[in-house]
């Protein structure tokens, strides 16, 4: 739970496509719950968030000395700590209604905050529950990240990737 633990967010490369399952993101730290490597994955809107502000991979380190937000512009690149104060307390829908609407959110609790050691992290009504993400987004003081930003998944033939999806999803529909 020391600044010297990472706490990655990451997505995958057809995160902001039509693919089935691709809507999501996967937080990575030392775990304080196991003491190894530990994984998380989300659903929610924060994962197309990211790829929207153009973040494949959001390395954060270090600690705050008081509790803040992250803010993420990715049409401006432009990164900015918030006092987040007014926050630390609050539960996670709360949190994420107090928000700008036009961005997208990834919140800790008062289980984050205090360092529960199975605490996540929650976009929307989904959660990167394992591991105790949370505990480590928490000791690190960092309420909530939000990004926006308006770049698009470009690929170099839509139409076949589309096409290849849909038999992706016919594939999941039927297999018994």
């Amino acid at each position: 739970l020391g600044p010297a633990n990472p706490l990655i967010f990451a997505t995958g490369p057809l995160n902001g496509s039509v693919a089935p399952q691709s809507n999501r993101f996967a937080v990575v730290c030392k775990s304080p719950l196991t003491g190894a490597i530990g994984n998380a994955a989300c659903g929610g809107s924060f994962a197309y968030g990211m790829k929207r502000g153009g973040i494949d991979i959001l390395v954060l380190r270090n600690q705050s000395a008081k509790p803040v937000r992250l803010d993420i512009d990715g049409d401006r690149s432009q990164v900015t700590f918030i006092d987040a104060d007014d926050l630390w307390g609050k539960g996670t829908y709360a949190t994420q209604e107090a928000l700008d609407k036009k961005k997208y959110h990834a919140v800790i609790g008062p289980a984050g905050e205090n360092k529960v050691l199975f605490a996540g992290i929650v976009s929307d009504e989904r959660i990167a529950g394992r591991t105790g993400v949370g505990a480590v987004m928490g000791s690190k003081r960092l309420k909530a990240i939000s990004v926006n930003g308006s770049r698009k998944l470009e690929m170099d033939d839509e139409e076949k990737f589309k096409e290849y999806t849909k038999w992706v999803r016919e594939l999941f529909r039927d297999h018994p």
